[in-house]
């Protein structure tokens, strides 16, 4: 339900943030807010529908238009967003003027989330489940917050009450993939690859699972989980989901490789993987190279 405000004031902030969003010089690599219901285009095609509070990277623009990707390549019209440093204080004045709008004050999360300001974040999910106890998505949410600040058993809390609550096979299958990764951040490692099961259960065709098996499967810190042939396996299945062009799961791929002893097939796949992986990534995938050349399986270390 959408709430009345008083429209003098609404106007006023309105206007004051559009102008604000219209003025703004966007460039590449700018990151930016969606802050209103709109969709996102391909020429004049619908191809997907965004909502307040997405935050994406600009990867071209032209006049007015800025080329994101949600789910999918598009354009979003400059009008439409703010940068990421002034999104926060415009869904502030937004609930100031509608406390009762849930949307909004999700929308401040995720911008808080991916400010790092984690504590914020947490603040605004919690409310959002004191209002409705009974929403799984809040939960999920302020699971994946938890794991970003290294709370990880309360992120396997929120992921578990978010599995109770979710119907959608899904949505099941992305709680328990993450709830997995937090599992495994606290050495409950049998219990992660019970969750990536379950993941994969519920969707098969939902890739990350496949990918998180792999990996620790490959790199697991303890040796008794080791299992190349079935970490080759789940990897490649991963890869070949994504046409070989994921720099991550093609890491995955050549750590599996290594631990199942082929070392000429796990630097072809790091070699791969380097050529599609952001530059940030380079000094860590060029260790993991110097290994299989040294004939070293990567294990990882201890938390």
């Amino acid at each position: 339900m959408r709430y009345a405000v008083p429209f003098v004031a609404f106007v006023s902030t309105l206007l004051c943030f559009l102008a604000g969003s219209a003025q703004a010089q966007y460039d590449v690599g700018d990151t930016i807010v969606v802050i209103r219901d709109v969709p996102l285009k391909v020429q004049d095609r619908r191809v997907a529908e965004l909502f307040p509070g997405i935050v994406a990277n600009v990867q071209k623009v032209q006049d007015d238009w800025l080329e994101i990707t949600y789910t999918q390549r598009g354009w979003v019209n400059a009008d439409d967003v703010l940068p990421l440093d002034d999104a926060a204080d415009y869904f502030t004045e937004q609930i100031r003027q509608d406390p009762e709008n849930r949307s909004l004050r999700a929308a401040r999360a995720l911008v808080q989330e991916a400010k790092g300001e984690y504590r914020e974040a947490i603040d605004d999910y919690t409310a959002l489940i004191r209002a409705d106890p009974e929403e799984g998505s809040s939960y999920n949410n302020r699971a994946r917050v938890y794991f970003a600040d290294g709370q990880y058993q309360r992120a396997v809390d929120d992921y578990t009450e978010a599995i109770r609550l979710y119907k959608a096979p899904e949505l099941r299958a992305l709680a328990h993939n993450n709830r997995g990764l937090a599992h495994e951040k606290i050495g409950e490692f049998g219990i992660a690859l019970a969750d990536y099961a379950a993941a994969i259960r519920f969707n098969s065709a939902y890739v990350d699972p496949y990918n998180a098996r792999a990996w620790l499967l490959a790199t697991c810190r303890d040796p008794d989980f080791h299992d190349g042939p079935r970490a080759v396996e789940d990897a490649t299945r991963a890869c070949d989901m994504t046409e070989f062009r994921n720099a991550g799961f093609l890491n995955t791929l050549a750590a599996a490789h290594a631990r199942n002893g082929d070392y000429d097939m796990a630097i072809q796949r790091q070699n791969e993987a380097m050529e599609l992986a952001p530059d940030s990534w380079g000094e860590w995938c060029r260790a993991r190279l110097a290994e299989y050349e040294k004939g070293q399986p990567y294990t990882q270390a201890a938390e």
